[in-house]
């Protein structure tokens, strides 16, 4: 299956799972589905693989957790 996704670099794979550690909620940017900007406080809860793509799972404040592809990650 091809995708459009673009590997994001090692280092920040390895700064995605540190934060993933420390748990405490960090401000991100992102471009959504419709690729508009987003800036929220979020909460890294996990780092996936699906179909050859990268994914965070996060949480803002207590809403139901969702998924960011890591190559949509601005910030």
């Amino acid at each position: 299956m091809m995708t459009d996704y673009k590997p994001v670099t090692c280092e920040l794979h390895s700064h995605l799972e540190d934060l993933i550690v420390i748990a405490r909620p960090v401000s991100m940017r992102w471009l959504d589905e419709d690729q508009k900007r987003v800036n929220e406080t979020v909460k890294i809860l996990d780092i996936f693989t699906r179909n050859h793509e990268e994914f965070i799972q996060v949480q803002i404040n207590t809403e139901t957790p969702f998924e960011i592809r890591l190559d949509r990650i601005l910030t």
